[in-house]
Formats: C-alpha cells, structure tokens, sequence
C-alpha cells in the first residue's frame, strides 16, 4: 500500500505502532472511548443517535435498513483500530440490472453506472476464490453497453 501512495504515512503490518490500542473491551462506553483516545461525550453521543434511530427504525443519515438497525444497550461494549487496506469492499451502492446506482427510494440515478465491488449484487457477502472477478467483468461488460447507449441517446 506504501508502495501505491507514497505520500501517505501507512504504517506497515509488523510496524509498532506504540501506545495504539488494537482492540478494547469496556463498560462503560466512556471507559471505552478513553481507551480508544476518543472523547467519552462524542461516542456516547454516537451511541445514543445509533439507538434513537434503533427505536424509531429508520436511520435518516444512511437510510439503513430497518432489519440491520441493532441497539448497543448490552454491555461490554467492544472497540477496534481499522487501517486502510484489505482485499476487497462489501456493501455499497445498491445498483439493478443494469449496472444503474439507485438512489434510496430505488430509482436509477441518470449517468451513474457501478460495475465489480462497487455495489456487489453480492451484498455483504465476500465471494471467496475469485468470485467477484467475475461480477466485474460482467457488470463492467453491462455498465459499458447501457452507459453507450444512453449516450447515444442523447
């Protein structure tokens, strides 16, 4: 990764990263957010926003589905560092046959095309042994002919 963005301090894997916590284990969440050098006020403000919209069943930020709405109320609560990389992405823009990224009332959005990980018909399933190759090539293939033809169109 260093290799790719040379301007961009990524530590490497087996580099100490000193006094940074790796994984953190707490109740309270204010204990939580010291250990993780967060301010307790702002993760409980988080974590109270998360549930409110938990309650309600609707998450008007992300437009979550009401099914993966899950209250953290059980403590202890958990914390872990994430550093940029890994093999691949899950989620995403959802997109239809087409190639076409829909919006959240699932419209397609003019001119905005998705192929490969982006937007996996996959969901958030990983599709080990090289399964998501294909889905690139084949939306890629989909994303290019719809998108041609609606230039075309025009």
């Amino acid at each position: 990764m260093a290799d790719r963005y040379p301007d961009r301090p990524f530590p490497a894997p087996d580099q100490d990263r000193g006094n940074d916590v790796r994984r953190a284990e707490s109740d309270p969440l204010a204990e939580l957010a010291r250990q993780i050098n967060m301010q307790p006020k702002q993760l409980e403000r988080t974590v109270l926003t998360w549930n409110a919209c938990c309650d309600t069943g609707s998450d008007p930020e992300f437009h979550r589905n009401p099914l993966e709405l899950v209250k953290l109320d059980n403590p202890p609560f958990f914390a872990i560092k994430l550093y940029p990389g890994g093999s691949n992405t899950l989620g995403g823009p959802r997109r239809n046959h087409k190639s076409q990224v829909l919006n959240p009332f699932g419209e397609a959005i003019p001119s905005l095309y998705a192929a490969g990980e982006c937007g996996s018909v996959y969901g958030l399933l990983y599709p080990a042994g090289g399964g998501n190759l294909a889905e690139c090539i084949a939306f890629g293939r989909i994303a290019a002919e719809n998108a041609v033809r609606e230039a075309g169109s025009k």
